[in-house]
C-alpha cells in the first residue's frame, strides 16, 4: 500500500502537480492564474479625457442650457400663494418665499449628474479596452449581488 501510494505520488509531481501540507497530491491549476495576470499586466487605461472630461462636460452644459432655457429665478425671493383651509373658508395669502435652496439644488445637480456620467463612460471605456477586466468587474458584482441578496 505504501509503494503504491509512493508511487502515485511521484507519477503526480512528474505531471506538474504538487504535494500540500496534508501530503495529497493537487494539480496546480496554472492556466487560470496565468490569464489574470496576463490580463493585468496588459491592462490599458482609457484616455480621461475621451472617456470623462468630454462626457462629463457634455451633460454639465445639457443641464445648464436646460434651466436657463426655463428661466427659473435661483436667487431672491419670489412670491408664491399659499392657501390654507377647506371650501369657502379657503384662505389665501401671497407671501415672499427665499430662493436659497434652489441654487444649491442646482449646485449638486450640476456636479453629481455630470460626474456620474462621466464614471460610468471611462467604466465603459475600460472595459471596451480590456474585456477580462471588464468580464471581471462584471463577475465580481455579480457574485456580489448573490451574497448580498440583491
Amino acid at each position: 500500500m505504501y509503494i503504491k501510494t509512493l508511487t502515485y505520488v511521484k507519477r503526480m509531481v512528474k505531471k506538474g502537480g504538487y504535494l500540500n501540507n496534508n501530503s495529497f497530491p493537487v494539480k496546480e491549476n496554472t492556466s487560470i492564474t496565468n490569464e489574470i495576470s496576463k490580463g493585468v499586466r496588459e491592462f490599458q487605461a482609457p484616455n480621461i479625457v475621451t472617456w470623462f472630461v468630454l462626457p462629463a462636460s457634455m451633460v454639465f452644459v445639457l443641464i445648464l442650457l436646460i434651466t436657463f432655457s426655463l428661466n427659473i429665478k435661483f436667487t431672491g425671493k419670489s412670491k408664491q400663494k399659499i392657501c390654507s383651509g377647506k371650501g369657502s373658508e379657503k384662505k389665501c395669502e401671497d407671501k415672499e418665499i427665499s430662493n436659497k435652496y434652489k441654487i444649491w439644488i442646482l449646485i449638486l445637480i450640476l456636479i453629481m449628474i455630470p460626474f456620474s456620467v462621466g464614471y460610468a463612460f471611462y467604466k465603459l471605456g475600460i472595459m471596451i479596452l480590456n474585456p477580462r477586466v471588464g468580464a471581471g468587474i462584471l463577475a465580481a458584482g455579480m457574485i456580489g449581488d448573490s451574497l448580498n441578496g440583491d
